[in-house]
């Protein structure tokens, strides 16, 4: 049967020991409510905690005097309210209401909280798009405006276009008047 002559819990072997969880034990630590000291393992690995066995059983006693006492005292106010509501049934209606309305609202904020997420999680992707986009997608400049080339005119290419264009035309009167009889034949021929 072997003795265990250490002075010192970890907070490991603290939690084993008492029952209480390592979350609470380390807070406490933190919080220096409950006295240890950082011993340094060794070269280039953290330091562990040490708590002295006999700090740790004083904490120890405080700690499960509160929790029962508060255990005790929600116990206490939940009997009260039970005797309250069995001795008068409009308090029970009441409460019931009441309870009713705690569950509802809970729900709903639990949705609200989800709907928060959800909206966060959008403008993030949002975000996250647009940002994508100012990165890859640079327009190009606007190119300056040509002005677009007139052609150039003068009076003596519109009078010449102008005496042309009579010049064909009545050509084509005269052949007409000329070729007339010539064309009624062929024609009638058809």
């Amino acid at each position: 049967m072997s003795t265990n002559t250490r002075l010192y819990y970890s907070i490991s072997s603290a939690a084993k020991h008492s029952g209480i969880s390592k979350s609470i034990i380390s807070a406490a630590v933190k919080s220096k409510g409950l006295r240890s000291k950082r011993t340094p393992k060794g070269k280039g690995k953290n330091s562990s905690v040490d708590i002295d066995k006999t700090d740790f059983a004083i904490w120890e006693k405080e700690y499960n005097e509160t929790r029962r006492q508060s255990t005790n005292t929600q116990k206490n106010e939940i009997e009260e309210l039970k005797r309250t509501a069995e001795n008068d049934p409009k308090n029970a209606i009441k409460t019931k209401e009441l309870e009713l309305d705690v569950k509802y609202k809970s729900q709903r904020i639990k949705d609200l909280e989800n709907r928060v997420v959800e909206l966060e999680t959008e403008r993030n992707d949002w975000k996250g798009q647009a940002t994508t986009l100012l990165l890859t997608h640079q327009p190009k400049a606007p190119e300056p405006e040509l002005p677009i080339a007139k052609p150039k005119t003068n009076v003596l290419s519109a009078a010449l276009l102008g005496v042309g264009g009579f010049i064909v035309f009545s050509v084509i009167g005269v052949l007409a008047v000329l070729f007339a009889p010539q064309i009624a034949e062929l024609l009638r021929l058809q």
